[in-house]
């Protein structure tokens, strides 16, 4: 399984280090699927799925529900009019959702529960078989696109707390090309550990 840990033993009896991994920002053909019928497990990336919504006025949210009723009933004769603002509206692939002013025109990714808690269990299993353990994550995503130093986006963070909550000694995200915060988080009962949000890039040319 992708999101299984991964095992390096000190060949002089010091200890295990685990390494579990996943990634939000992937190609959709790259993730590990499991078996299913006659149709064979594909090797893969341990993909964990994160969902954008689109964040805009109330006026727009209304605008936004009336493109959506005419797709809708394209052949039928409907009023599409409304005066309330809805509470979302999933058109034409993509969610939208009203906000405070100031996040208008912005993206609040977030990260799929279920999977999120599937990739914490792998976690927690590595916790139980090893004296150090690292969790890395590969996302690319950015709190505010506007910005040129754009926080970590919420999902990430709350999953990278999460991680030393399970157990992670050191929890390391990349994705991004520029080098990110360093938080030192201290989970309930464990000592304080550090998580960085970006790493950056040794090496990297858009041309190779």
């Amino acid at each position: 399984i992708a999101r299984s840990a991964r095992y390096y033993e000190d060949p002089r009896g010091r200890g295990r280090i685990a390494l579990v991994s996943a990634a939000a920002a992937y190609r959709p053909t790259s993730e590990a699927l499991h078996a299913e019928g006659a149709a064979p497990g594909r090797p893969g990336i341990s993909g964990l799925e994160v969902d954008p919504v689109r964040l805009v006025s109330p006026d727009q949210l209304r605008q936004i529900q009336q493109v959506a009723c005419k797709y809708e009933y394209y052949l039928q004769s409907h009023d599409c009019a409304t005066t309330s603002v809805p509470v979302s509206v999933t058109t034409l692939g993509s969610t939208f959702e009203s906000a405070v002013p100031s996040l208008y025109n912005t993206t609040d990714n977030r990260l799929n529960r279920l999977q999120a808690q599937d990739f914490l269990r792998f976690v927690r299993e590595a916790r139980e078989n090893a004296d150090s353990l690292i969790v890395s994550l590969h996302a690319d995503q950015v709190d505010d696109a506007r910005s040129n130093t754009a926080a970590a986006p919420q999902f990430l963070i709350e999953l990278a707390h999460a991680a030393v909550d399970s157990g992670a000694d050191i929890v390391m995200n990349t994705g991004r090309p520029v080098l990110g915060p360093i938080e030192i988080y201290r989970a309930d009962g464990r000592p304080p550990r550090p998580i960085f949000y970006g790493l950056g890039n040794f090496c990297w040319s858009p041309e190779l």
